[in-house]
């Protein structure tokens, strides 16, 4: 079997060890842009995975952005399966559909959305007529769920955590107390985790634009992995926050929020910390900050429950449930 993928997400190295897992097992084209803000990725063929990237017109926007020259590369790979890593309303999974349904080709969806569901017609028909739709939580299943899409869509993450790169490093230095990962904004709690950890002086380090092989050796110089995302109008966590996935690998307990997707992802395998209206419930961080601290046992066991469900979520488990979704076996 040949699957292309086609996403803008494909630039970053994440997405690229997910394909490369799958190319274990099937043929694997992956169609990018060669450029999305601040990540490059040139073409490479390794084995059964090949990468292709393309310019890109209208970079950084998720939606309408497209990818000049994906016939040609339909054309020239012939695959058997086009899956769109796009939300199903983007222009670039419009295209890949109409790509499909040109060739006689199979065609998946994937969709993380959230919050509302989209209900224009050229939507519904790419959603109706699509051979599996991949739902990225709980909420965006829902949303799209009807009599006609049910026996078609799976609840499965994008993609999955590299464990042989996110692993527990028993040598490195504890050298900072907290640790976050991500963009540096607001709804991710930021504010919070500084003016908590000044209040208490911890230690904490906030870390945005580091290449991804060089995150691991970063979540093991820490003893405490935070991320605090808050729901908003517009917004709310669409995964388990892969960051607190990779701290999770790596043997780091963490503390998190209950926003969007994160309890279905993590259940009880780390803190949490209530969130509401956009706001953060600082007492009970403060207590689960002091409670790491000064409880070897709760620590321990924290770290244990971490690697635990971090296996669920393994790229080796993720391919596996996304080929059986596509009759292949493993």
């Amino acid at each position: 079997m040949r699957l292309l993928i086609v996403s803008h997400s494909l630039v970053h190295p994440r997405q690229i060890f997910f394909c490369k897992e799958l190319a274990k097992h099937i043929e694997v084209v992956a169609v990018g842009p060669r450029r999305w803000r601040s990540l490059l990725m040139n073409d490479c063929q390794e084995d059964n995975f090949r990468y292709i990237g393309l310019p890109c017109k209208n970079e950084g926007d998720n939606f309408e952005y497209t990818l000049p020259g994906f016939d040609s590369v339909v054309e020239e790979t012939k695959p058997d399966t086009i899956y769109a890593q796009c939300e199903p309303r983007s222009v670039m999974a419009r295209e890949a559909f109409l790509e499909a349904k040109k060739n006689n080709l199979e065609f998946i969806v994937f969709t993380w959305e959230n919050l509302t569901s989209e209900t224009d017609p050229v939507t519904n028909k790419l959603l109706d007529e699509s051979d599996l739709i991949v739902c990225g939580n709980s909420d965006a299943y829902n949303l799209l769920r009807s009599e006609r899409r049910e026996e078609k869509m799976r609840i499965l993450p994008q993609v999955g955590i590299d464990l042989n790169l996110f692993k527990p490093d028993k040598k490195a230095e504890k050298d900072t107390m907290v640790l976050y990962v991500g963009r540096k904004v607001t709804e991710k709690g930021i504010d919070v985790i500084a003016e908590c950890c000044n209040q208490m002086g911890i230690s904490y380090r906030f870390i945005h634009d580091l290449a991804y092989q060089d995150l691991p050796a970063q979540y093991n110089r820490a003893k405490i992995f935070v991320s605090l995302p808050v729901e908003t109008p517009f917004w709310k966590e669409q995964a388990g926050s892969y960051t607190n996935l990779e701290a999770m690998a790596c043997g780091i307990p963490v503390i998190t929020t209950d926003c969007g997707a994160i309890p279905e992802y993590l259940s009880d395998a780390v803190l949490f910390v209530p969130q509401k209206n956009g706001k953060i419930d600082t007492y009970i961080f403060q207590q689960h900050l002091e409670n790491l601290l000064h409880s070897t046992q709760l620590y321990y066991e924290m770290r244990e429950a971490g690697l635990k469900q971090v296996l669920k979520y393994s790229n080796e488990e993720i391919a596996k449930k996304f080929l059986a979704a596509l009759n292949v076996a493993v």
